[in-house]
């Protein structure tokens, strides 16, 4: 029993021993500052009001609109798969250059 109790204290007594200010936080990297609290709220979306459509087993697609009403609809699609997993997909056209697409699973 005594040798577990030293073996105890030992191993809380070095937890203690650990140089903190080698470790990386959050508040250091740049990626966290630009992120943790942005300047302004991330843009808004609607669904455009009768473009929601069925396609049976192959989901449902829709138009979203964002705020800005001058800036192009992008077109949503959500699959349904049997495993239980949906699958969105959001595109949209560029004005210069391809089509892009996030997909969001």
């Amino acid at each position: 029993m005594a040798r577990f109790c030293l073996l105890l204290i030992g191993i809380l007594g070095s937890t203690n021993a650990v140089d903190r200010s080698k470790f990386r936080t959050c508040k250091d990297t740049g990626f966290c500052r630009r992120h943790r609290s942005p300047e302004s709220p991330p843009p808004q979306f609607k669904l455009l009001a009768g473009s929601l459509a069925s396609h049976g087993l192959d989901g449902i697609t829709a138009l979203l609109q964002g705020e800005q009403l001058e800036s192009a609809p992008l077109k949503l699609a959500v699959k349904f798969y049997d495993s239980g997993v949906a699958r969105l997909q959001v595109s949209g056209h560029r004005h210069h250059g391809p089509q892009t697409a996030v997909l969001l699973c």
